[in-house]
């Protein structure tokens, strides 16, 4: 049996609240509020990073060895990801291996090392700064393509030596 777990999901790499502080360009206004700059330049790196998402996965893997010895096999965990730029292909994002002993009869759990996928939605890019007329025709913002691997699936295969003895697949796969 395999378990799918979702170590985290976060969206971009920056958000307001982590954002550098901003930097002064020259000597402040009189009466100017230096918190309207602060939470512009937060705003902003919000915008910029809301379209990417990476999510940590890993596999716990339940096997039971039904022999009356113990055996050791390679469990394969192949993390697969569908490319979200072109044709949307579905390919092997990592291939993580573990040895693992077997006792006779008894289960045993384990999981694998966290596999990150990192994708950006298709999204419009930030509208210009506008000059302060406003225009009843805008030009369209155009799209940015989306890009990276989103997670897809798993493909697992326990082999004994060169034999394969057990396999298991997501069932999107």
């Amino acid at each position: 049996m395999v378990r799918d777990n979702n170590i985290a999901t976060t969206m971009g790499g920056l958000t307001a609240a982590n954002a550098p502080a901003p930097v002064a360009a020259g000597p402040a206004k009189p009466g100017a509020s230096p918190a309207k700059g602060a939470a512009a330049v937060k705003e902003s790196v919000a915008d910029l990073d809301k379209w990417t998402h990476t999510t940590k996965k890993s596999l716990t893997i339940d096997m039971v060895n039904m022999t009356n010895q113990p055996i050791d096999v390679n469990v394969k965990s192949t993390f697969l990801a569908k490319d979200e730029t072109g044709k949307h292909e579905v390919m092997p994002e990592k291939t993580v291996e573990n040895k693992v002993t077997l006792a006779p009869g008894k289960p045993a759990e384990f999981t694998t090392d966290e596999v990150d996928f990192t994708h950006t939605s298709m999204h419009r890019a930030p509208a210009p700064k506008s000059s302060g007329a406003i225009s009843k025709n805008p030009k369209p913002v155009p799209m940015e393509p989306a890009s990276g691997h989103a997670y897809f699936g798993y493909k697992v295969e326990v082999f004994q030596g060169n034999d394969l003895i057990g396999s298991a697949v997501s069932d999107n796969h």
